[in-house]
């Protein structure tokens, strides 16, 4: 059983409106985090942590917002209603505990029997003065070798980049950068959704042609057969 972790960054900086966009970076992770776990929750347990939703963004403000790691949205089966009060409750505030976060997640998955998979939407560096990518690398480790750290870059710099995707190999798993909604969304879609069927699945807001992709594929699927016959008769 897959046991799927999504880790929320609400630093201050997402509060920034998205480019090109009139939204605030974080409405935009938001509702690509909640159809993300709608979907992903048709068939297995989910989870919610958010990170920089504590404190704020000043000096005096950061050792509460470094320390304030929150599983808002604990493992379990997928609930709608619970899960967007979860979502709505958090609000970006202060600085990126990244590398926390992740050790929180491996803390509260030590006693849980499954595939433990971390899957991290951030739009910056971590600034709580940990090490991410070690973090990676011992949660690999603490999970048999099994568990993975997935990470989308929402709009990242340079520096970001770089350090998230050492973050996602470290810890064996993939690096995608969205620059907008539509990326976000289509990444989720196309890279973090397991199967075809769950993506069909998917809510009209993160996947409006998931049904159409399913017939297409059926479609191929009844002529290739029927090529197959006349081959077999010949």
């Amino acid at each position: 059983m897959v046991l799927y972790n999504i880790l929320l960054d609400a630093s201050s900086s997402m509060l920034l409106e998205a480019e090109d966009e009139s939204k605030q970076r974080m409405a935009i992770a938001k509702d690509a985090v909640e159809s993300f776990a709608k979907t992903i929750g048709e068939s297995s347990d989910v989870s919610l942590v958010a990170f920089g939703h504590k404190g704020d963004d000043s000096d005096s403000g950061k050792e509460k917002s470094c320390s304030g790691i929150e599983e808002v949205y604990p493992l379990g089966s997928f609930e709608g209603e619970k899960f967007h009060e979860a979502v709505s409750s958090v609000e970006a505030k202060g600085w990126t505990p990244l590398a926390a976060a992740i050790e929180e997640v491996m803390e509260l998955s030590a006693e849980q029997e499954g595939n433990v998979t971390v899957y991290i939407v951030s739009d910056g560096v971590e600034t709580c003065d940990g090490d991410p990518v070690k973090a990676a690398e011992n949660f690999v480790k603490n999970s048999d070798d099994e568990g993975t750290v997935n990470i989308i870059g929402f709009q990242v710099d340079q520096e970001a980049e770089e350090q998230l995707t050492a973050v996602a190999e470290a810890g064996q798993g993939e690096y995608y950068a969205a620059n907008n909604s539509e990326e976000l969304q289509s990444t989720i879609e196309y890279e973090w959704l397991p199967s075809m069927t769950e993506l069909a699945w998917a809510p009209v807001n993160l996947a409006p042609v998931g049904w159409e992709i399913m017939r297409k594929q059926e479609e191929v699927n009844e002529i290739s057969s029927d090529w197959s016959a006349v081959i077999s008769r010949e």
